[in-house]
């Protein structure tokens, strides 16, 4: 998954072998490509109001006959995409596959739990204002699964299990330069480890 400036998320397939000949060039041709842009929530809209389910499903079957007058079209309220600053790869709790991205400009403020086959976010998770997300990692232990969360001021978020409610917050990187660039734990689980562009690597 490749989280683009456009504001777009594209999904490719990893290829096999016998997909991709080799022996003179390493392009492949025609991958199969999912995309998906980021849109904002029903909570973000200005008018902030739930459509009526009748009213809505009234007019689909007239635009189906072609029998809606155009000034009862409602145009779709959007803003503009911006880029998205981190992603990483999840899965719900009944195993189909999501992804969480973070993003910036009117979309910051959040981060957003997503999956290609929604228009818009699922959920949206908020973190604190006037912070960027500048790392997200997951790993699968024995004891469960633990997120880690870096942020532009050095701060690093760790969520357990999907839990989001319960965030513990550790901060031991500079803040005015200590962006956070990786944080993860080792394979045997003993250690935790971070690091930031303070030219630091914390390991607790």
């Amino acid at each position: 998954m490749f989280g683009c400036e456009n504001g777009y998320v594209y999904q490719v397939r990893r290829p096999k072998a016998s997909e991709v000949d080799n022996s003179d060039s390493f392009y492949w041709e025609d991958p199969p490509i999912k995309s998906w842009r980021i849109k904002i929530m029903e909570f973000q809209m200005q008018k902030n109001q739930k459509k009526d389910e009748a009213e809505e499903e009234k007019k689909r079957r007239m635009r189906l006959r072609g029998e809606l007058p155009p000034e009862d079209e409602e145009p779709e309220e959007d803003w503009d995409p911006e880029s998205i600053r981190t992603i990483m790869p999840c899965k719900s709790s009944d195993g189909r596959p999501q992804f969480i991205v973070s993003s910036q400009g009117a979309f910051h403020g959040f981060i957003y739990v997503c999956s290609m086959d929604e228009i818009r976010p699922i959920r949206a998770i908020p973190i604190e204002p006037d912070l960027h997300v500048t790392s997200m990692q997951r790993t699968v232990k024995s004891y469960g699964e633990m997120i880690t969360i870096g942020y532009e001021n050095g701060n690093i978020e760790l969520v357990m299990n999907g839990n989001f409610d319960k965030r513990m917050s550790v901060k031991y990187h500079d803040g005015h330069s200590g962006q956070i660039t990786a944080a993860c734990m080792t394979r045997d689980s003993n250690f935790f480890l971070s690091s930031a562009n303070d030219g630091l690597i914390y390991v607790f």
